[in-house]
């Protein structure tokens, strides 16, 4: 990690530190100075850069380092996104950190650096996951990767053996633990090389589709998963074939595309079509369309 990385990181995690509502992580100058391996200086260089940048910050001696006030929304968006160009592999942070920035304020920017601080230094991390609306369940799991995907912030991780999938914007009450992580990190390449969305699974199935003529041009010129293979047929029309990881974010996709797409297999993937053609067929058989406003 460069210089500038360090420097950049260094002051999300001191303000982080600070930040913590339960005064677990606040540190004093000469136990940062240990953490990081640097000299005073360059811890009060750090909070000074912060106080020039609005943000009250200083260090006491009995303490340690406390945060003050003013953090708003946008500076947790910038401190999110820096944090990430330098720590994280994902392409985009921008949409997904103002969606989490939204969601949860300037905790936000807490909840995102000790996520991937315990990440980064192999510890197990303690939250609260909301599913459901309403329904929140404290969660210990060990943290393999954390990346953007379909516009939201994801925490990949192991729990009692099993992957899981958390969104950041459902999570809250963080809490970096000592217990050990012992899973081993996963880069999101490797992750979602087999997603056709979002979805982390295990499983494997090989699709074959056909496509009418209309459609296979605009097939035809894109990609839209790694392996996946294109045959033309003589009418013009094409099959499209790939292995991926899960049937149900495929078959809305396929939905999408009306009639001019056929599922050819496996079976469960055309009975799942099927299946959704039916329930959404159920919102307009036999109802009248509700009545329009009249333009003024």
């Amino acid at each position: 990690m460069s210089d500038l990385a360090k420097k950049i990181s260094r002051r999300a995690e001191i303000l982080s530190f600070a930040m913590d509502p339960d005064k677990k992580n606040l540190k004093s100058v000469p136990a940062l100075c240990d953490y990081y391996g640097v000299e005073p200086v360059t811890i009060n260089r750090s909070l000074r850069e912060l106080r020039d940048e609005g943000i009250q910050i200083s260090a006491r001696k009995k303490l340690g380092v406390k945060y003050y006030s003013g953090l708003d929304e946008e500076k947790a968006k910038k401190l999110i996104i820096e944090y990430a160009s330098f720590n994280l592999p994902a392409p985009s942070v921008v949409k997904a950190t103002n969606l989490l920035v939204k969601r949860h304020g300037v905790e936000g920017l807490r909840h995102f650096v000790f996520l991937a601080h315990c990440l980064e230094e192999r510890y197990c991390v303690k939250f609260l996951y909301e599913k459901k609306a309403g329904d929140e369940t404290e969660r210990t799991v060990e943290p393999t990767a954390l990346y953007v995907n379909d516009g939201q912030w994801r925490l990949s991780a192991k729990e009692n053996g099993r992957t899981k999938q958390f969104l950041l914007d459902k999570i809250r009450n963080v809490e970096c633990t000592t217990l050990p992580a012992i899973s081993q990190r996963q880069s999101p390449e490797n992750l979602l090389k087999e997603a056709w969305g979002s979805w982390v699974s295990s499983l494997r199935f090989t699709v074959r589709i056909r496509f009418d003529k209309e459609r296979a041009q605009y097939i035809k010129t894109r990609l839209f998963i790694e392996n996946q293979k294109i045959e033309e047929q003589p009418d013009g029309s094409v099959i499209f074939s790939a292995t991926v990881n899960d049937l149900n974010e495929i078959a809305t996709w396929i939905l999408g595309w009306g009639r001019g797409c056929e599922v050819l297999n496996p079976l469960q993937l055309r009975e799942l079509v099927i299946h959704l053609a039916e329930e959404t067929l159920e919102n307009y058989r036999d109802k009248k369309p509700p009545k329009q406003a009249k333009n003024k």
